[in-house]
């Protein structure tokens, strides 16, 4: 019994790896049971397919994303230092499901019914946090619900199709990845970022992309 759950978290484990290295399509699940050093046939106990192992790597997803709702009580700042921490983390750790999000969905339409409701939760939640940042004083101009709702909307939209972008932007004499995304966040927030507290969000910003090294 103990050895199953190691066995499942190798399989993601190594997909996830490969997936991100190659792609899905460049993947086989024989890449992956030879990478994870288990034969085809017991990938196949624990997963039938490849999008099962998909579905399986977005559960994981989910259940960090969910980690932000765990404690409504957090006050705004630390609220916005833990989605940045979390959010930017599943960006770039799981890279190849945004890489190729329109792919996946197209193929699973379970997965993309899964997809579209955490989008919408996520989406609620993200204005709930610029309000709260508004009602603190560090975000101003943000009390309107549309307009809370219509930035949550593009902060999704410009995180989760960045890896899409950079399938086709020119890679010379641009800055890393991460920074260039968190930046452009920044950008959309700024103009409505009380000037005091200009410091103190950027620091939380920084402080995520030095984590990591600047990559």
């Amino acid at each position: 019994m103990g050895s199953r759950p190691k066995t499942i978290e190798a399989i993601l484990e190594g997909s996830l790896e490969l997936f991100n290295r190659s792609g899905i399509s460049d993947v086989s699940t024989n890449h992956i049971a030879n990478h994870v050093g288990i034969s085809p046939g017991n990938l196949y106990y624990y997963f039938p397919n490849k999008e099962a192992i998909v579905r399986a790597i977005f559960a994981q997803i989910r259940a960090r994303v969910e980690t932000l709702w765990d404690d409504s009580a957090r006050l705004p700042l630390r609220l916005l230092t833990d989605y940045v921490n979390v959010v930017f983390r599943i960006i770039f750790g799981y890279r190849f499901f945004f890489a190729e999000l329109t792919l996946i969905l197209r193929r699973d339409e379970a997965l993309r019914a899964e997809y579209i409701q955490l989008q919408t939760r996520f989406k609620e939640e993200l204005a709930g946090l610029l309000l709260g940042l508004n009602q603190a004083g560090v975000l101003v101009s943000l009390e309107d619900h549309e307009k809370r709702m219509a930035m949550a909307n593009s902060v999704w939209i410009v995180t989760i199709y960045w890896h899409c972008y950079l399938e086709s932007a020119p890679q010379a004499g641009q800055p890393a990845p991460s920074r260039e995304l968190l930046n452009h966040i920044l950008f959309l927030l700024t103009p409505y970022i009380e000037p005091r507290f200009l410091d103190t969000v950027q620091g939380i910003f920084t402080s995520f992309l030095e984590a990591r090294g600047h990559d």
